[in-house]
């Protein structure tokens, strides 16, 4: 068994709400980020970017450095963070413990802080992004059908994406391939491709 994949589950503690953990496996560890969305608006949410020490099943890393990110997902600047301590509207973590286990299918992940919040989530099953699509394609093949049908539906209630097969589940090509760190493929991948791309140009 392999912490790799993207797992998704609700975790409990002094707050609630979905956790997201992505892992790659790249040679003798495992890396990747998670982040826990909290349910209230009032709270800010925390990433943390995990490097294993080993492929061991059960993980525990000390003083993991904590990132804020507001409900969009962007950085809390620092500044800002100084301003709510300050006013003592906050109180957030710089670091924390965090321990992951693979028990059968089950993952366990739970953590703890310095400032006393604490975590934990059973994450059951990773996602089923390898496994066929259970979603039954409409047959459409014109643009004057397809207007026809999506006219119809609800408003701002569904998005659309194009695929080369109806049998995969809507999912990047990313998750597809095996993969879940996007932040590894941000400057990793990209990076490479990028300069695969620029060392081929062939000046004027």
């Amino acid at each position: 068994m392999s912490l790799k994949g993207q797992w998704i589950a609700r975790y409990i503690g002094n707050t609630s709400g979905v956790v997201v953990l992505d892992l790659d496996e790249v040679s003798s560890h495992y890396r990747g980020t998670a982040i826990a969305w909290s349910d209230s608006p009032e709270h800010l949410n925390s990433l943390v970017r995990i490097r294993t020490p080993s492929k061991a099943t059960t993980q525990r890393l000390a003083q993991v450095p904590v990132t804020p990110l507001y409900s969009n997902g962007n950085t809390v600047p620092p500044e800002v963070i100084e301003q709510l301590k300050t006013s003592g509207k906050l109180l957030f973590p710089v670091t924390a413990d965090i321990e992951v286990s693979l028990k059968g299918e089950n993952l366990e992940l739970s953590w703890q802080t310095p400032v006393g919040s604490f975590g934990r989530a059973d994450l059951a099953l990773k996602t089923r992004g390898g496994t066929p699509s259970e979603l039954q394609p409409h047959r459409i093949n014109t643009w004057e059908r397809f207007k026809d049908h999506v006219n119809k539906l609800e408003r701002k209630r569904y998005i659309f994406r194009g695929q080369e097969s109806s049998a995969w589940r809507l999912r990047s090509s990313l998750f597809r391939a095996g993969r879940a760190d996007l932040e590894r493929y941000q400057f990793e991948d990209v990076n490479a491709d990028i300069n695969k791309l620029v060392s081929n140009l062939v000046p004027l």
